[in-house]
């Protein structure tokens, strides 16, 4: 084997990759500076800011901008900050400033209704099912919350006026230093019965007919109760369209006799059981007074409807004229 030959061709390899290996070193080895950041916390770390700070992460370096704002920092502050921090080498990528953006909480009308509707849970004005509808006095300003903070938001002086639904509060948020003053109402909702279809006077409803939807408790007062089941079976009084809220004055039980229908009358005893023609003077549902005047005896006989077209009677049997 020659042996000066396979020295020199070693010597040669490594005269190519030594130099290569040295000049990528120092990248290797030191901090590289992002050019632009994103952090949750009020402290910019060496972390934050460089790759492959290693041991170094940790160290803290800048205030950050106020939470959903972006900030510029100059590279001399940056190499200002490194040389307080003890870090004398790293590398710039050849930035001149880099972008430092803070992560906050939206402090939005979505979010307030929560904050509010917990407030009145806790003060026992709803329950924990129920939502309310946020309306505020004056728009909202722009709040972002320090996603950071234990309670991003929290209210203060809280007001209610159960009547109204009016409120007043003082909102303190989370990397800003003033309160928000907040005035408005806070209605509680509630599910109430909306027509799904046009009715007519007399029709029937069905399952299908109706929907639930949430509405202002104030504007419900009159509604029926979200069961739904005084509805099944009953009528409306009036021609209804698609999208009204059904109340309990617009609806009855379906009218099973009519005013001068003609009527089975019968009355029943024991065994004794009798019937007759009548005809009716007044509408009326079900187990509803009904006046009939007896067309055999020609008096008026005071009943309750019991079925379509049918009179249960009470009493004697005086007032009967039975049907041949």
């Amino acid at each position: 084997m020659n042996t000066g030959k396979f020295s020199r061709t070693i010597l040669a390899i490594l005269a190519f990759w030594v130099p290569g290996l040295f000049a990528l070193a120092p990248a290797l080895g030191v901090p590289v500076l992002k050019a632009r950041i994103e952090v949750e916390s009020r402290i910019v770390t060496a972390g934050d800011m460089f790759t492959n700070a290693g041991d170094l992460a940790a160290k803290p370096l800048f205030l950050a901008p106020a939470p959903g704002t972006t900030g510029e920092v100059l590279l001399a502050d940056v190499q200002r900050a490194m040389a307080r921090a003890g870090i004398n080498e790293f590398d710039a990528a050849g930035l001149s400033s880099i972008f430092v953006a803070r992560i906050g909480l939206n402090i939005d009308l979505a979010f307030l209704t929560k904050l509010i509707a917990g407030e009145l849970v806790d003060r026992g004005i709803i329950d924990s099912t129920q939502t309310i509808d946020l309306t505020l006095s004056r728009q909202l300003p722009v709040l972002i919350a320090d996603i950071s903070a234990l309670e991003p938001a929290r209210l203060s002086d809280f007001q209610f006026a159960p009547g109204s639904a009016r409120f007043a509060a003082r909102l303190f948020v989370a990397g800003r230093p003033n309160p928000v003053e907040l005035t408005g109402r806070a209605d509680r909702l509630i599910a109430v019965p909306v027509l799904t279809r046009s009715l007519g006077r007399g029709d029937l409803i069905g399952a299908d007919d109706y929907r639930f939807a949430l509405v202002p408790a104030r504007l419900a007062l009159e509604a029926l109760p979200p069961t739904g089941e005084e509805l099944i079976g009953k009528t409306v009084r009036r021609p209804m369209r698609a999208g009204t809220t059904l109340r309990a004055i617009d609806v009855v039980l379906p009218t099973l006799v009519a005013r001068n229908q003609t009527v089975t009358l019968y009355f029943r005893s024991g065994a004794l059981f009798l019937t007759a023609k009548g005809r009716a003077l007044d509408d009326a549902t079900l187990n509803e007074p009904v006046n009939v005047l007896n067309l055999g005896s020609k008096k008026i006989i005071r009943g309750i409807a019991v079925s379509g077209g049918t009179v249960l009677v009470a009493g004697g049997t005086a007032q009967f004229s039975p049907i041949n």
